[in-house]
């Protein structure tokens, strides 16, 4: 299975996708590592974020490149998107939730075995989401998965 990886920066607030990858029937979204952090002047703004399962690609938002980590590997089936969505993916599962401080970084590594993974199922995926902030301050992730 090859690695790919994105990165996005968008500003946070109250149910606010920041990373939707998006699989098929055919591709599971195996997430093996998730980086979240700020950009912008630090200040003491506490944001809760939620990792999700989800069960369609929403609508809107912008395509991410999404990078091969070996460049020999096929290049990735699944679609990254970010930024502003006219309607945002419809969550299902509720995978790992943690709250960050602007001032703030957190990684998340997830062995073999350990991997948060998508559902088996047309447009189904996973979704880096801000539930609710205390301002809209940029957020910047970056989401490393198997396909």
């Amino acid at each position: 299975m090859s690695l790919y990886q994105c990165t996005a920066g968008v500003a946070v607030g109250s149910d606010l996708p920041i990373i939707n990858l998006t699989g098929s029937a055919a591709i599971r979204i195996l997430l093996k590592y998730l980086l979240v952090s700020f950009s912008g002047s630090p200040a003491d703004v506490a944001t809760l974020f939620m990792l999700e399962r989800t069960t369609d690609a929403g609508t809107g938002g912008s395509a991410l490149t999404e990078t091969k980590t070996d460049p020999l590997t096929v290049t990735q089936t699944a679609a990254a998107v970010s930024g502003t969505f006219s309607a945002a993916p419809t969550d299902s599962d509720e995978l790992l939730g943690f709250a960050l401080n602007q001032r703030s970084v957190k990684e998340f590594y997830l062995p073999d075995g350990e991997e948060q993974i998508s559902v088996a199922s047309s447009a189904n995926g996973l979704m880096l989401n801000s539930e609710s902030s205390g301002g809209t301050p940029t957020c910047r992730a970056t989401m490393k998965w198997r396909e």
